[in-house]
């Protein structure tokens, strides 16, 4: 399950739980659960809901409707914060956090209700309330990842030994769901063909073999009342939601720009804004710069489980439908969700570990530049300069968030294109600032971009990201003078290239190369071909190896053929 780390949230306040004493000693955890158990009366059911960051919503939340039909007499909602993929957490990401927990908060309050928040490792937080509060019924939205396998059964065990009835829905964060002889990660051409004949047998009510489930029923709000009206524990145990203020230092968050907000009922208003603009406007906007416009992504929102994909999905049919949308423009709005359903799919069955490269069968083992401290340091600083990328970093660092193009040409670039470093490296860096980070579906997304998968079909041809961004992302530089100002009077032409200008011109823009901005790490045309070089030996490489079988042996027979 992923949550937030204590260390991150209150490096300075020990945890009140702890699992670390001795056993002769009465831990922080026993005289907690002793002050709680003389509260609680032993009789009626007690419900114990635990939302995670997969799933911060209350509709269509399958787990918490199936246990609520099991009647309770008393009803506890839970958020724990334990360790976020053991890295630090960026300011933005952290907001969009707390938005989302505020929001839950305030529409339980509404039924009286409140979000009990906890600090400590999830296990050992969940035994202990399902001891002290006499627990009878857990709810909680499990991740299928193959990676969580332990940490589920850790929760099968602790229900099984305290007699706790598990609600549990591992579907509700991927559109489809495929049927149990699917044991192994399938080709992308074969899941598109499952995922289109699930959307038709959705549509006309037929049968298929995968299917996208229906909406979970709404909470019955009478219940909730009741429920909110019984006596509840007051506990000292329970931190408030953190603010930001107390998290980063005003000079940190002064440098931000926070473009989303996260929640429930904000998802719902985002959603709402999004219909009425495109019945605004039936064409859509395929002519309109796709970085130039105001960022209106979903990505964060269905990353936090503010909304599941079967939601999105029926919404955007609808609205689709109802602004007639030519079948292209259908295509590509359900294009984004059929990729992270491919990427969860291929997860589910394949271990991410850290260091993927030994260990995980989709991923070619490319020899990446080593002892690259210092180009890593001036990518993560925008400092490479190229001012497209550059001003696509300052974005990520400062709003969490770039679009799909951008990111595809920063993977690129970053990759097989100009710097040659390793993905890992990219998606560590994107993993700390990026708002709807996550791990399956950056991992297919860099593996991809990089050249490092087969996965999906024949790695397209190697790529010029600067010529793409220049003729179709960015031709006047618009991205570029919103994130680095100091290009605002830069002559267009050399926007792309500010080297190519004279000097009197850069004067005159009052940005003159290796003063005021740096210089390119690299000659591009002549970089950009040394490493296309690369990836082309690479690649005939793979091919011959995988016609004889030997696909594991691919680094020792090329790593010496590179220019």
């Amino acid at each position: 399950m992923e949550s937030l780390s204590i260390t991150e949230f209150s490096p300075s306040a020990p945890s009140p739980i702890s699992s670390s004493s001795s056993p002769d000693e009465e831990t922080d955890r026993d005289i907690v659960a002793k002050d709680i158990e003389q509260d609680v009366e032993p009789q009626g059911k007690v419900l114990l809901h635990i939302f995670n960051n997969r799933h911060l919503r209350l509709k269509d939340n399958t787990a918490l409707y199936q246990a609520m039909a099991q009647n309770p007499d008393k009803f506890y909602a839970v958020y724990i914060f334990d360790g976020f993929d053991s890295k630090p957490v960026a300011p933005v990401r952290w907001q969009f956090l707390i938005d989302c927990l505020e929001d839950l908060k305030e529409q339980l309050n509404g039924f009286g209700l409140e979000l009990y928040c906890f600090r400590g490792e999830t296990i050992d937080v969940l035994a202990t309330l399902v001891q002290a509060w006499k627990v009878k019924l857990l709810s909680i939205n499990m991740d299928p990842d193959v990676n969580f396998t332990f940490f589920n059964e850790k929760i099968v065990k602790m229900c099984t030994i305290n007699a706790v009835q598990l609600y549990n829905d591992m579907d509700s964060h991927r559109l489809l769901y495929l049927p149990p002889k699917y044991k192994s990660a399938i080709p992308m051409s074969k899941f598109r063909v499952l995922l289109a004949e699930a959307i038709t047998a959705k549509q006309n009510n037929l049968e298929s073999e995968a299917k996208i489930q229906d909406i979970t029923p709404p909470l019955n709000p009478e219940q909730l009342s009741d429920l909110g009206n019984k006596p509840r524990l007051d506990s000292p145990l329970p931190s408030e939601i953190p603010k930001l203020n107390a998290l980063f230092t005003e000079e940190e968050i002064a440098k931000l720009n926070f473009i989303f907000q996260g929640g429930e009922r904000r998802t719902e208003d985002y959603l709402n804004e999004y219909r009425e603009a495109r019945l605004r406007d039936v064409s859509g906007d395929e002519d309109a710069s796709p970085i130039a416009a105001k960022a209106m992504g979903i990505s964060p929102h269905l990353r936090f489980g503010c909304i599941t994909p079967r939601h999105l999905f029926n919404f955007l049919v609808k609205t689709i439908k109802d602004a007639n949308y030519s079948r292209i423009k259908i295509n590509k709005v359900l294009a984004g969700i059929m990729a992270r359903d491919f990427a969860l799919q291929v997860s589910q069955l394949q271990t991410i570990p850290e260091r993927i490269i030994s260990l995980n069968k989709i991923c070619l083992p490319i020899p990446w530049d080593k002892n690259n401290n210092e180009i890593v340091e001036k990518l993560t600083d925008a400092q490479t300069g190229f001012p497209f990328f550059d001003a696509a970093i300052t974005q990520l660092k400062t709003e969490g968030y770039v679009i799909n193009e951008v990111s595809e040409a920063l993977a690129t670039f970053v990759t097989n294109s100009l710097l040659w470093v390793s993905w890992e490296e990219g998606q560590n860096f994107f993993s700390q600032h990026l708002i709807c980070f996550d791990l399956a579906m950056s991992t297919h997304s860099w593996l991809e971009a990089s050249g490092s998968t087969m996965v999906t079909g024949r790695q397209k041809s190697y790529q010029d990201p600067l010529l793409f961004v220049s003729k179709k992302l960015d031709p006047n530089g618009e991205y570029i003078k919103r994130y680095l100002p100091k290009f605002i009077n830069f002559p267009i032409e050399f926007i792309h290239k500010p080297g190519n200008a004279s000097l009197e011109a850069q004067q005159a823009a009052n940005c003159v190369i290796d003063i005021d901005y740096p210089k390119p790490l690299f000659e591009y045309e002549c970089r950009n071909g040394i490493c296309c070089k690369r990836l082309r030996v690479f690649m005939e490489v793979v091919d011959s190896a995988a016609k004889a079988t030997k696909l594991p042996h691919v680094i020792e027979n090329c790593s010496g053929k590179f220019p």
